[in-house]
């Protein structure tokens, strides 16, 4: 490999572990990048769920959900937007609800 070569060339570099993984997708995986981009546009498109609430990180094809809510409604519809978006294997729900007259 070029990067590997280019390593090993460098002074003083004594050594070179070279840890690239190929790996090719099946038709029903998508990247972690991918999935996210789609869930953020999702949430962002989904009237119920309150804007700039609510933060997701994609793990292997899994969606956590992280944030704070008023109501249940919200933090259903949260995950219900990302749930059915291609290559999605699973949503953690972990959006808090917290009524905003107990906010203060």
């Amino acid at each position: 490999m070029d990067a590997e070569r280019a390593a090993a060339g460098v002074s003083r570099v004594k050594a070179v572990v070279n840890e690239v993984q190929v790996r090719v997708l099946s038709p029903d995986e998508r990247a972690d990048e991918e999935i996210a981009r789609d869930a953020v546009n999702a949430l962002e498109s989904t009237s119920s769920v309150p804007k700039d609430k609510i933060k997701l990180t994609v793990d292997k094809g899994t969606i956590t959900l992280q944030g704070t809510v008023a109501w249940q409604f919200e933090r259903t519809a949260a995950e219900d937007a990302v749930k059915p978006l291609p290559g999605v294997k699973g949503v953690s729900n972990l959006i808090e609800i917290r009524p905003s007259f107990l906010a203060a």
